[in-house]
């Protein structure tokens, strides 16, 4: 998969999210990809977000994430990958990255962590 590479980063002094800017003092950045995928409502995707889907009859939230895999399943933390893109959570049905699927970001890990 071909995807548009940018990044939006989350300042860890300010405690405040950038998209799309210059970054002075790059230590104080926390570096969030893009990950090529939108949700269902246009809303890009990148890593550190925080999404929900309806599978089967069942809401499954999880964080996104790119280039780390666990699949730690008797502890209850698992991965699952679609396109390259991770998706981190708890206990998930099979399929959940099924193409019928749609996403919706809810927030992100740095804003609003109260929802994982």
């Amino acid at each position: 998969m071909n995807r548009e590479i940018k990044f939006r980063a989350w300042n860890k002094v300010e405690k405040k999210m950038y998209n799309n800017t210059g970054f002075v003092g790059l230590a104080d950045y926390e570096f969030l990809q893009y990950t090529g995928l939108n949700d269902k409502n246009g809303t890009e995707i990148y890593e550190g977000d925080i999404v929900t889907c309806a599978y089967y009859g069942k809401i499954i939230r999880g964080e996104i994430h790119i280039g780390k895999c666990t699949q730690d399943v008797n502890g209850g933390e698992y991965s699952t990958w679609y396109h390259g893109v991770g998706f981190k959570f708890i206990c998930p049905p099979e399929g959940i990255w099924d193409d019928d699927v749609e996403w919706l970001v809810e927030g992100n890990i740095y804003e609003n962590p109260e929802l994982l």
